[in-house]
């Protein structure tokens, strides 16, 4: 199992964590920022988020091949 991290929608649209990003892969989509297939589990996004909007989420060796 690898980590991952997804951005919950207590999302405050700052940019954080789109701007510190090593990957470029968060975007924002409508009213918050989604982190997008090229995560590599680095956790920035996680530690910068000051709203704490950003999680932890577990990624199965099925959804990883998808």
């Amino acid at each position: 199992m690898d980590k991952s991290f997804q951005i919950k929608p207590t999302c405050v649209c700052c940019g954080a964590c789109a701007a510190d990003c090593p990957v470029s892969c968060i975007r924002r989509q409508g009213q918050q920022y989604v982190i997008g297939r090229g995560c590599i589990g680095c956790g920035d996004c996680y530690t910068i988020c000051p709203v704490g909007a950003v999680q932890v989420r577990v990624v199965s060796e099925e959804e990883n091949t998808l």
